[in-house]
């Protein structure tokens, strides 16, 4: 059955009756959006709470009595606080009741599946409600919601033909009532065989006998004893607990192992794609002519070369075959050698970073992939214990970072998002030794190399950020782009200036492409 029906909550809210009548309620509070405690102080001095629950489609209540109250909590209906319970009553053949207290104030309880909430009133003035996003609430009648309703029930019963017909006209029947009529041959049965099955249901329906069984998709709270049952009871207070305790269980686990899921095969998706993007980068430098070999054929062709060339057709010894060279045409014959031999020499850094990157991710992927077999083959809690930390650390890794990073033969670039975000990166994170690059005269993102204790940034590291800082700027469609460069101990923000205004003291300037690589 559905554990919140009419006749189920007949026998708890007049249990309920039973301990609240003349207590004190003492405070109500939330702890979440979906979670809402009500406490009491009976007469006997005892206290006494009830907990509402919102999870996916349903409601769920609970009295943990047992429980320490939690610490985190936002404090509910005060109104009521030191108000005496007058009465706990079910509203007929309906999923609801309410606690009316001295004074004409009603704490009205519906369970309504995802629709599942508490309001408060003042004889029938809606004061508050828990769910405020349940806007229809806040205009309900509750003088018609509390109204005697009488209804035939055996009557309608017995003139029903099928199950659609009894969920069509007595949807307050709970399912597992319905299928023991069904299984019965309730429907194929004559109008005194009928009469007399009915009149055995509802008499099942109206004794204090529930029973807590294991279905497929969970756990069930009914009157019949089938199934593979886990517990029976005949106090409604005892079986609701224990029924919230293993439904909510199961709802928390699976939502649990969901999240733990989700955030594993995210981190294997990104580290897939990272080990992809890193073996293409080596295969990439791998398969093109090396640095050094370009600096090996333009020096032993420098008597066919002059400065100011941007490029040089020049036969490749090493392959026989004719290649095209880049120049810079700012520079002689022998310095453009100089300089791609600078640049084979951190290119082996560069692939020496690579290579490492690239074992470390294969070896994370690797734990990841069988931390994520484990978390989907998980049924319980206990198949989850200590996977929170993994969840926890892959979550850090994958959050989003603060600026743009970019990373260039083991130098890390960052690149400033906005205004504010410039301020951010120069202002709080840059050492004083870091270098700082901005394209000259226009609008555009801080970009900082973090640098290494000891030694030069390379050109090309430099030449890199330069063109980022150039792309991430108003300058990003100019062929070339001047950008300024220093260290950041000689940029300053005067004060009173607007987010990512500042004065650099100091300053050289290079003339790139803007690029995003």
């Amino acid at each position: 059955m559905n554990h919140n029906n009419y006749y189920f909550l007949k026998h708890l809210t007049a249990k309920l009756h039973s301990i609240l009548q003349g207590a004190l309620f003492v405070e109500g509070f939330s702890t979440s959006k979906q979670e809402l405690w009500l406490l009491f102080k009976t007469t006997d001095g005892s206290y006494f709470p009830i907990k509402f629950n919102t999870i996916n489609t349903d409601s769920v209540l609970s009295f943990p009595i047992d429980a320490p109250l939690p610490k985190n909590k936002q404090p509910q209906f005060r109104l009521f606080e030191s108000k005496v319970v007058v009465e706990v009553k079910v509203h007929d053949f309906e999923r609801s009741f309410h606690i009316q207290f001295a004074g004409g104030l009603y704490l009205y309880i519906k369970l309504f599946g995802k629709n599942g909430n508490v309001i408060s009133l003042n004889q029938n003035t809606v004061v508050d409600v828990f769910r405020k996003q349940l806007k229809a609430d806040t205009q309900l009648d509750f003088a018609q919601i509390t109204a005697p309703q009488t209804i035939a029930v055996s009557d309608l019963l017995q003139a029903a033909a099928t199950t659609a017909e009894v969920a069509k006209k007595l949807p307050f029947i709970p399912a597992d009532a319905v299928e023991e009529l069904n299984s019965t041959g309730y429907f194929e049965a004559d109008a005194a065989q009928k009469k007399q099955m009915a009149e055995r249901v509802l008499n099942t329906l109206a004794t204090s006998q529930f029973y807590i069984s294991k279905t497929n998709n969970g756990y069930a709270l009914t009157f019949y004893n089938k199934g593979e049952v886990l517990g029976d009871y005949t106090d409604a207070i005892t079986a609701q607990n224990d029924f919230a305790r293993l439904y909510l269980g199961k709802y928390f686990f699976e939502e649990k192992k969901n999240n733990l899921v989700n955030t594993l095969k995210q981190r294997k998706d990104k580290l897939e794609k990272e080990i992809h993007s890193k073996k293409t980068k080596l295969n990439t430098i791998a398969t093109q002519t090396p640095y050094n070999h370009i600096g090996d054929i333009l020096m032993a062709h420098l008597y066919q070369l002059q400065k100011g060339l941007e490029k040089t057709t020049l036969l490749n010894f090493y392959t026989n075959q004719n290649i095209d060279i880049k120049l810079k045409k700012e520079l002689t014959p022998q310095e453009n050698a100089e300089n791609y031999y600078r640049k084979a020499k951190n290119q082996v850094k560069e692939i020496e970073v690579l290579q490492d990157n690239l074992q470390k991710a294969e070896t994370e992927l690797v734990e990841i992939s069988e931390k994520l077999e484990t978390a989907l083959q998980a049924a319980d809690g206990k198949s989850l214990r200590g996977m929170e930390k993994d969840k926890q650390a892959t979550e850090n890794i994958d959050k989003p970072t603060l600026f743009k990073e970019f990373e260039k033969s083991g130098y890390t670039i960052l690149v400033g998002k906005n205004s504010v975000n410039n301020d951010l990166l120069t202002q709080k994170h840059a050492a004083k030794n870091d270098v700082w690059l901005h394209a000259r005269g226009l609008a555009g993102s801080h970009v900082v190399i973090k640098t290494k204790p000891g030694q030069t940034v390379p050109v090309d590291v430099l030449e890199y950020a330069a063109s980022l800082a150039a792309y991430f700027s108003k300058g990003r469609t100019d062929s070339l782009c001047p950008v300024i460069y220093t260290e950041k101990k000689y940029v300053r923000k005067p004060k009173g200036a607007a987010a990512g205004q500042v004065v650099v003291e100091k300053e050289n300037t290079l003339l790139v492409k803007p690029a995003f690589q």
